[in-house]
């Protein structure tokens, strides 16, 4: 009887590991991917903030965007006079991570949206068009050049000299090289052109995106990638090595990750699903698309066996939102990967959990104010705006935008209307000074839109310069104040 009782435990261990396994096997990591590229670098202290609330919600990895802005030693011309990241910095930061439980991973731009240093007078001849502008055939329009050139050996001698400075600040055993929206080989008058007409733009592609692999083998990284290219290559899918992620991105609600997974399942590589916070070029959110956006990829990515989701996070158009119009996107995503729930409409984290939530971390009542400001754009609304909400491209092109034909300019007021509501709901008693920093930026932006919503037509940056300045300040490093007020607000 003693042995078959110590038998039956001995099984049910076993049972107890095989299930653990299978449930971790299972699960996704959550990761956030945080701009700190274009004109808004946060302070080691800002940073650290973030660090904080994500380790709190169960995230376990901070993708950090570098573009032109760490400061790598043998090349101060391109981030002197902007502003910039030391790697000691970095290390610093990546050790603080760790103690809270996140994989800090590098994020380097190494193929296109190089466009600070291939339009730079030292580094165009890395470029795949030195005189800097091009026609792109694929989209039959001139284009500014933003990609280092595949098919000359200097170019990856050059990346490789970045590495060596860059992959030893982070601990992580993981490198994301960006490798998206290379447009710069769509054109017959690149340096690639004859190597592209002989072999076609996927295989040249697909070849020196192998060449960062062996580079970031060569320094103990798994490389990751941006997807978008490559799956418009599916012979070129079936060719990604075990050894590589591939982040499969796409931040609208209607975007096809039930396609995207399944290529991408069927492939021999890894793979993320990258929703986004829909915060950007939007000043206060699209929180419904960004509800639909994350169920759909954690769905699919959960059916087709992705290893991560990461939340991505950008600040184009001169990053005018602050942080905390992101915080909605990054604490619903926690709660829907939380739940252990077969993620459906019904299942996921209601608007209310949410709010609780942002509450919790902001120390006042705040969370359903962000909500509702977050779906004002459905107020005037054209689905097929991606990347962007109506409200966003009146403010920022008054003299030339013109509103869509099922829409009137009294839509446009009832946004604003519903912006205001969204103020007379919070509470911000006890909030801590990021908090009330970050809503003071984002009132000066309601004021904004409800201007150009007015008919102010106008450059207004000199307006708003004193006070978006001294807020910028507060949590991020001087440089690009200029260029977002001008961006933002136009151009005195």
């Amino acid at each position: 009887m003693r042995t078959h009782s110590n038998f039956t435990k001995s099984v049910l261990a076993a049972l107890c590991v095989m299930s653990a396994f299978f449930a971790s096997a299972g699960r996704m990591k959550l990761g956030y991917e945080y701009d700190i590229s274009r004109e808004k670098v946060p302070t080691s202290a800002t940073i650290r903030r973030v660090v904080d609330i994500l380790s709190s919600l169960g995230y376990e990895q901070l993708q950090l965007y570098f573009k032109d802005n760490f400061a790598y030693p043998e090349h101060r011309s391109i981030w002197q006079g902007r502003a910039f990241m030391t790697p000691e910095e970095v290390k610093d930061l990546d050790a603080y991570c760790r103690a809270k439980g996140i994989d800090l991973v590098p994020y380097q731009s190494s193929f296109g949206h190089l466009e600070p240093w291939v339009n730079s007078e030292e580094y165009r001849r890395y470029a795949e068009h030195p005189a800097g502008r091009y026609f792109n055939t694929a989209v039959n329009s001139e284009m500014r050049a933003t990609a280092i050139c595949p098919s000359d050996p200097q170019s990856i001698q050059f990346l490789n000299g970045l590495f060596d400075v860059l992959m030893p600040c982070f601990a992580s055993p993981y490198a994301n090289l960006g490798c998206d929206e290379v447009w710069d080989l769509h054109s017959e008058s690149g340096r690639s052109a004859a190597e592209i007409r002989e072999k076609g733009v996927g295989r040249v592609y697909f070849e020196f995106v192998m060449k960062l692999r062996e580079s970031l083998k060569a320094r103990g990284k798994t490389m990751m990638f941006w997807a978008d290219i490559i799956r418009n290559y599916p012979e070129l899918v079936d060719e990604l090595p075990s050894d590589v992620i591939a982040l499969d991105w796409n931040y609208e609600a209607f975007a096809p990750f039930h396609l995207t997974t399944a290529a991408l399942k069927r492939a021999p590589c890894r793979y993320y699903v990258c929703p986004g916070t829909s915060s950007w070029r939007s000043y206060f959110g699209r929180h419904h698309n960004m509800r639909i956006n994350v169920l759909s990829a954690f769905r699919w990515g959960q059916t087709n066996d992705a290893e991560g989701l990461l939340l991505c996070d950008w600040g184009d158009s001169g990053y005018p939102q602050p942080w905390i119009v992101s915080l909605p996107a990054i604490v619903y995503t926690s709660l829907l990967m939380k739940s252990g729930k077969r993620p459906t409409d019904e299942n996921a984290p209601s608007d209310e959990a949410v709010a609780a939530k942002i509450d919790e971390i902001c120390g006042c009542r705040v969370g359903a104010s962000l909500i509702r400001a977050g779906n004002s754009y459905l107020r005037a609304h054209d689905p097929v705006a991606e990347n962007s909400t109506l409200l966003f491209r009146l403010a920022s092109n008054p003299k030339t935008y013109k509103i869509p034909g099922h829409l009137a300019i009294d839509d446009f007021k009832s946004a604003v209307a519903w912006l205001r509501e969204s103020q007379a709901m919070r509470d911000l008693s006890g909030a801590p000074d990021w908090v009330k920093d970050d809503i003071e930026l984002l009132d000066i932006l309601i004021d904004f839109v409800a201007r150009r919503v007015a008919g102010e037509k106008g450059p207004l940056s000199g307006q708003y310069r004193a006070r978006y300045s001294e807020l910028w300040l507060r949590q991020n490093r001087p440089g690009g104040i200029e260029e977002s007020l001008a961006k933002v607000f136009g151009k005195e």
